[in-house]
C-alpha cells in the first residue's frame, strides 16, 4: 500500500503542531508515503522535513485552495490525503480507511469521523459534532448516489476535509475553488459528487481537528468569512436555487437574529403567519436543526393525520418529503416551503390560514 498511497502535509508559515501532525503519520500503522509542501518555505519546515526525511516541495501560494492544488500536483500515488499542519491522525486511519476504500473499485473519496481538541484536551462530542456524525451515517446508507449525497450535503458540509483520502484515478481534472477561504471543501464535495462513483465511510474518529486561536478555521470564523462564503454559496446557486431561504438569511442581519421580533414586524406589515414567520427566520439559519425538527414534525402530523383519515398514504408522503429535490420548490427553497405548507389545513383567500397552519409553526419553532 506504501505504493498506493501519498500523505501529502500542507504546511505554512510557523507552526507549533507540524511536528506532532509529522508524528501521527509517521505511527501509522500502515506506512505510506510523506512529502511535505509549503507555499512559504521557511527554514523551521525544512529543517523538519529534513530530520524526519521528508522530501520537501515548493511553489507560488495564492491562497488555500491554490496550496491544496499545489499539494495535490506533487503526488504519484493512487490516493493522496492532504494532511493539515494543525491536526494529527489516529494510528489505525491509514490503515481501515484504505482499507474499506480498496473493496471499491469506483470509490471517488474516502473519510473518517472526527474529533476535536482545545488546549491538548479532547472536547466532549457537542450538538455540533453529534449532528455532523448523524449526517455522515445519514449519507452512507446510499454511498453510491449523487442524488442522494447532494441531498444530505444540502443541509451543510459534515465531512472534515483533513479526514479525506481522494482517490486521484477517479477525479481526473478536478481542482479546488482558489477562490474561496472556508467553503471551498464543501463545494469540491459537490464537483467530486458530480463523478460517477461512491463515498466510502469510516464511523471511527480516526483524525483530530485541533483547534486554537492561531488556527485558519478560527480565523474566517471570527472576521465573517465562514458566514460570507455560505451565504455566497447559497445566493450564486453553487447548492441548489435556494429563493425565499436567501431573503431570511438577510432578513436575519437586518434584524440582529431576534427572531420574534421579525415575526411581530411580519405580521404588523406583512403576513397573518407571526409564527410561521419566525419559525421560517430561525430554520434558514439553524438548517442543521430544521433537519431534526422536521422528521419530528413530520411523525407528529402524520401519524394524528392517519387516525383521522385511515387511507391517507402516508408512507409515500413522507418519503417524497424526504427524497424530493430542493430545486423541485423552484422560488421558495427547501426550508421556506416545508414550514410555510407543510400542513394539511387549507389557504382561504392569499392570507388568512387556518388556525392548524400556525400550531404547525408553533411545532417547528419549539421542537
Amino acid at each position: 500500500m506504501k505504493d498506493n498511497h501519498t500523505w501529502v502535509i500542507c504546511a505554512y508559515g510557523e507552526s507549533d503542531y507540524l511536528e506532532a501532525c509529522i508524528q501521527s503519520l509517521k505511527n501509522q500503522t500502515l506506512q505510506s508515503q510523506i512529502i511535505c509542501y509549503s507555499s512559504t518555505p521557511l527554514d523551521s519546515i525544512k529543517e523538519l522535513c529534513q530530520r524526519y526525511a521528508i522530501p520537501f516541495y515548493t511553489k507560488q501560494g495564492g491562497g488555500i485552495g491554490k496550496d491544496w492544488n499545489n499539494a495535490i500536483s506533487f503526488v504519484e500515488t493512487k490516493y493522496a490525503t492532504i494532511a493539515h499542519q494543525d491536526d494529527y491522525y489516529e494510528p489505525k486511519y491509514a490503515e481501515k480507511l484504505l482499507a474499506k476504500m480498496e473493496k471499491y473499485s469506483d470509490v471517488l473519496i474516502g473519510y473518517s469521523d472526527y474529533f476535536e481538541e482545545k488546549n491538548d484536551l479532547k472536547i466532549p462530542a457537542n450538538t455540533n459534532l453529534k449532528i455532523k456524525t448523524l449526517m455522515l451515517k445519514t449519507m452512507d446508507l446510499f454511498p453510491g448516489s449523487h442524488f442522494w449525497r447532494n441531498r444530505v450535503m444540502a443541509f451543510g458540509n459534515p465531512i472534515c476535509c483533513p479526514a479525506v483520502t481522494y482517490n486521484l484515478e477517479k477525479l481526473k481534472n478536478f481542482y479546488f475553488d482558489e477562490g474561496m477561504k472556508v467553503s471551498l471543501d464543501w463545494y469540491a464535495w459537490y464537483k467530486i459528487s458530480e463523478y460517477k462513483g461512491r463515498f466510502v465511510y469510516v464511523s471511527d474518529k480516526l483524525m483530530c481537528h485541533r483547534i486554537h486561536e492561531e488556527s485558519e478555521t478560527s480565523k474566517t470564523i471570527a472576521d465573517n468569512t465562514r458566514s460570507k462564503e455560505d451565504l455566497y454559496m447559497y445566493i450564486n446557486n453553487k447548492i441548489t436555487p435556494v429563493g425565499d431561504q436567501t431573503a431570511f438569511l438577510n432578513y436575519a442581519k437586518e434584524f440582529h437574529h431576534n427572531y420574534l421580533e421579525f415575526g411581530i414586524n411580519r405580521y404588523l406589515t406583512w403576513s397573518s403567519r407571526l409564527l410561521i414567520e419566525s419559525a421560517t427566520l430561525f430554520f434558514s439559519v439553524h438548517d442543521k436543526l430544521f433537519i431534526i425538527a422536521s422528521i419530528i414534525a413530520s411523525f407528529f402530523l402524520l401519524l394524528p393525520s392517519k387516525k383521522i383519515c385511515p387511507n391517507l398514504p402516508w408512507i409515500p408522503g413522507l418519503f417524497i418529503f424526504i427524497f424530493l429535490p430542493a430545486s423541485e420548490f423552484l422560488s421558495a427553497g427547501s426550508i421556506p416551503t416545508y414550514i410555510n405548507y407543510g400542513s394539511l389545513s387549507t389557504v382561504v383567500g392569499d392570507e388568512k390560514l387556518t388556525s392548524r397552519e400556525d400550531l404547525i409553526g408553533l411545532l417547528f419553532f419549539y421542537v
